[in-house]
Protein backbone atom coordinates (compact mmCIF):
# COMPACT_ATOMS: atom_id res chain seq x y z
CA UNK A 1 0.00 0.00 0.00
CA UNK A 2 2.60 2.44 1.17
CA UNK A 3 5.62 1.45 -1.74
CA UNK A 4 6.36 5.13 -2.31
CA UNK A 5 8.23 7.33 0.37
CA UNK A 6 5.45 9.27 1.89
CA UNK A 7 6.18 13.40 2.43
CA UNK A 8 5.39 13.85 5.89
CA UNK A 9 5.39 17.21 7.84
CA UNK A 10 5.74 15.66 11.54
CA UNK A 11 7.77 18.71 12.83
CA UNK A 12 5.48 21.06 12.22
CA UNK A 13 7.56 23.54 10.27
CA UNK A 14 6.54 22.41 6.91
CA UNK A 15 8.14 19.22 5.01
CA UNK A 16 11.17 21.17 3.30
CA UNK A 17 11.90 21.98 7.16
CA UNK A 18 11.92 18.38 7.74
CA UNK A 19 14.84 18.08 5.46
CA UNK A 20 18.13 17.64 7.24
CA UNK A 21 21.09 17.16 4.75
CA UNK A 22 23.43 16.12 7.54
CA UNK A 23 21.31 13.29 9.30
CA UNK A 24 21.31 12.15 5.39
CA UNK A 25 24.59 12.04 4.72
CA UNK A 26 25.13 10.39 8.31
CA UNK A 27 22.35 7.62 7.90
CA UNK A 28 24.11 7.26 3.92
CA UNK A 29 27.63 6.75 4.96
CA UNK A 30 26.33 4.21 7.76
CA UNK A 31 24.21 2.54 5.54
CA UNK A 32 26.41 0.10 4.22
CA UNK A 33 27.43 -0.70 7.56
CA UNK A 34 26.56 -3.88 9.11
CA UNK A 35 26.95 -6.28 11.94
CA UNK A 36 28.65 -9.26 12.19
CA UNK A 37 24.93 -11.33 11.89
CA UNK A 38 24.10 -9.07 8.68
CA UNK A 39 21.60 -6.14 10.14
CA UNK A 40 21.64 -2.85 9.93
CA UNK A 41 20.52 -0.48 12.49
CA UNK A 42 19.78 3.19 13.05
CA UNK A 43 18.69 5.04 16.14
CA UNK A 44 16.77 8.21 14.95
CA UNK A 45 14.84 10.68 16.81
CA UNK A 46 11.25 11.54 15.08
CA UNK A 47 12.85 14.16 13.21
CA UNK A 48 15.77 11.78 11.91
CA UNK A 49 13.20 9.86 10.68
CA UNK A 50 11.18 11.95 8.88
CA UNK A 51 14.25 13.52 6.89
CA UNK A 52 15.04 10.00 5.91
CA UNK A 53 11.71 9.56 4.95
CA UNK A 54 11.46 12.34 2.87
CA UNK A 55 14.86 12.17 1.70
CA UNK A 56 13.61 8.71 0.07
CA UNK A 57 14.95 6.33 2.60
CA UNK A 58 12.76 3.59 4.24
CA UNK A 59 10.39 3.58 1.00
CA UNK A 60 8.84 0.18 2.30
CA UNK A 61 8.50 0.60 5.94
CA UNK A 62 6.48 -2.30 5.94
CA UNK A 63 9.54 -4.27 5.11
CA UNK A 64 11.66 -3.16 8.05
CA UNK A 65 11.41 -4.01 11.73
CA UNK A 66 10.84 -1.15 14.39
CA UNK A 67 11.73 -0.85 17.92
CA UNK A 68 9.91 1.71 19.99
CA UNK A 69 11.49 2.93 22.95
CA UNK A 70 9.84 5.17 25.20
CA UNK A 71 9.95 6.49 28.71
CA UNK A 72 6.49 5.71 31.01
CA UNK A 73 6.77 9.15 32.95
CA UNK A 74 6.97 12.06 30.15
CA UNK A 75 7.69 14.39 33.04
CA UNK A 76 10.59 11.89 34.14
CA UNK A 77 12.01 12.10 30.48
CA UNK A 78 11.53 15.70 29.97
CA UNK A 79 13.31 16.09 33.52
CA UNK A 80 16.56 14.59 31.94
CA UNK A 81 16.04 16.07 28.65
CA UNK A 82 15.77 19.60 30.37
CA UNK A 83 19.41 18.71 32.58
CA UNK A 84 20.83 17.56 29.48
CA UNK A 85 20.05 20.61 27.41
CA UNK A 86 21.85 22.57 29.80
CA UNK A 87 24.71 20.26 30.97
CA UNK A 88 25.20 18.54 27.49
CA UNK A 89 25.52 15.65 29.11
CA UNK A 90 23.89 13.05 26.91
CA UNK A 91 25.73 10.28 28.76
CA UNK A 92 27.64 9.05 31.41
CA UNK A 93 30.51 8.88 28.82
CA UNK A 94 30.22 12.78 28.59
CA UNK A 95 31.86 15.47 30.82
CA UNK A 96 29.11 18.49 31.97
CA UNK A 97 29.17 21.33 30.37
CA UNK A 98 27.87 23.26 33.51
CA UNK A 99 25.53 22.64 36.60
CA UNK A 100 21.96 22.56 35.89
CA UNK A 101 19.22 24.31 37.21
CA UNK A 102 15.81 24.19 37.54
CA UNK A 103 14.00 26.19 34.95
CA UNK A 104 10.29 25.28 34.57
CA UNK A 105 9.32 27.04 31.56
CA UNK A 106 12.21 24.55 29.76
CA UNK A 107 10.47 21.53 31.33
CA UNK A 108 7.01 22.46 30.21
CA UNK A 109 8.72 23.35 26.95
CA UNK A 110 10.43 19.60 26.79
CA UNK A 111 6.86 18.14 27.85
CA UNK A 112 5.38 19.29 25.13
CA UNK A 113 7.71 18.78 22.44
CA UNK A 114 7.71 14.97 23.59
CA UNK A 115 3.96 14.68 23.32
CA UNK A 116 4.30 15.99 20.15
CA UNK A 117 7.01 13.48 19.18
CA UNK A 118 4.69 10.56 20.73
CA UNK A 119 1.48 11.65 18.85
CA UNK A 120 4.11 11.91 15.09
CA UNK A 121 5.40 8.46 16.05
CA UNK A 122 1.79 7.25 16.61
CA UNK A 123 1.25 8.59 12.75
CA UNK A 124 3.72 7.52 11.45
CA UNK A 125 3.08 3.36 12.92
CA UNK A 126 -0.61 3.84 11.80
CA UNK A 127 -0.12 5.62 8.30
CA UNK A 128 2.35 2.71 7.30
CA UNK A 129 -0.15 -0.04 9.16
CA UNK A 130 3.66 -0.93 11.23
CA UNK A 131 3.48 -2.89 14.61
CA UNK A 132 6.60 -1.83 16.63
CA UNK A 133 7.89 -3.49 19.51
CA UNK A 134 7.03 -1.52 22.45
CA UNK A 135 9.71 -1.25 25.16
CA UNK A 136 9.58 0.82 28.25
CA UNK A 137 12.36 2.48 29.94
CA UNK A 138 11.50 0.80 33.06
CA UNK A 139 10.93 -3.08 31.72
CA UNK A 140 14.92 -1.93 29.75
CA UNK A 141 16.53 -1.05 33.06
CA UNK A 142 14.98 -3.98 34.96
CA UNK A 143 15.94 -6.23 32.58
CA UNK A 144 18.09 -5.67 30.11
CA UNK A 145 19.63 -9.09 28.72
CA UNK A 146 16.07 -9.69 28.60
CA UNK A 147 15.23 -6.57 26.62
CA UNK A 148 18.17 -7.75 23.97
CA UNK A 149 16.73 -11.31 23.48
CA UNK A 150 13.35 -9.26 22.92
CA UNK A 151 14.27 -7.00 20.28
CA UNK A 152 17.06 -9.79 18.61
CA UNK A 153 13.56 -11.97 18.38
CA UNK A 154 11.67 -9.54 16.62
CA UNK A 155 14.00 -8.55 14.54
CA UNK A 156 14.52 -12.30 13.39
CA UNK A 157 18.44 -12.50 14.36
CA UNK A 158 20.26 -14.56 16.64
CA UNK A 159 22.81 -12.72 19.29
CA UNK A 160 26.16 -12.99 18.67
CA UNK A 161 29.04 -13.16 21.71
CA UNK A 162 25.96 -12.26 23.69
CA UNK A 163 27.48 -12.06 27.51
CA UNK A 164 25.13 -10.78 29.89
CA UNK A 165 27.52 -11.03 32.49
CA UNK A 166 29.77 -8.35 30.83
CA UNK A 167 26.53 -5.81 30.73
CA UNK A 168 26.44 -2.90 33.08
CA UNK A 169 24.16 0.28 33.20
CA UNK A 170 24.70 3.43 35.42
CA UNK A 171 21.83 5.75 36.29
CA UNK A 172 22.24 9.41 35.58
CA UNK A 173 19.35 10.76 37.97
CA UNK A 174 19.79 12.49 40.68
CA UNK A 175 18.51 15.43 43.08
CA UNK A 176 17.81 17.68 40.56
CA UNK A 177 15.77 15.33 38.57
CA UNK A 178 13.70 15.34 41.63
CA UNK A 179 13.31 18.40 41.64
CA UNK A 180 12.47 19.27 38.52
CA UNK A 181 9.54 16.38 39.18
CA UNK A 182 8.13 18.38 42.69
CA UNK A 183 7.33 21.09 40.08
CA UNK A 184 5.25 19.16 38.15
CA UNK A 185 3.26 16.94 40.99
CA UNK A 186 -0.28 15.31 39.46
CA UNK A 187 -3.10 18.34 40.02
CA UNK A 188 -6.78 18.03 39.42
CA UNK A 189 -7.83 18.99 36.09
CA UNK A 190 -10.36 21.52 37.89
CA UNK A 191 -7.62 23.25 39.20
CA UNK A 192 -6.33 23.86 35.66
CA UNK A 193 -7.15 26.99 33.29
CA UNK A 194 -5.83 28.83 29.78
CA UNK A 195 -3.43 30.86 32.82
CA UNK A 196 -1.53 27.72 34.22
CA UNK A 197 1.65 27.50 32.81
CA UNK A 198 1.00 23.56 32.20
CA UNK A 199 -2.15 25.05 30.45
CA UNK A 200 -2.07 22.78 27.25
CA UNK A 201 0.66 20.36 28.49
CA UNK A 202 -1.61 17.42 28.99
CA UNK A 203 -0.62 16.95 32.53
CA UNK A 204 -3.18 16.79 34.93
CA UNK A 205 -4.60 13.89 37.06
CA UNK A 206 -9.02 13.43 36.72
CA UNK A 207 -8.38 11.54 40.07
Amino acid sequence: MHDAALRLDLCGRGAAACWHRPTVRLFQQQHERRSRNGVFTAKTHLSHFVWLLNAGYFRRPGERRFVYLYREDIVDQAASLAIALQTKQWNVRMEAQREPEVDLALLIKQVKSLRRAAMGWETVFQTFGLEPLRIGYRESSADLAGTIRRIADHVGVEPKDFDASQMTTVKQAGAINEAYRNLLKPRPIESFGPEDPLWGTGYFSTE
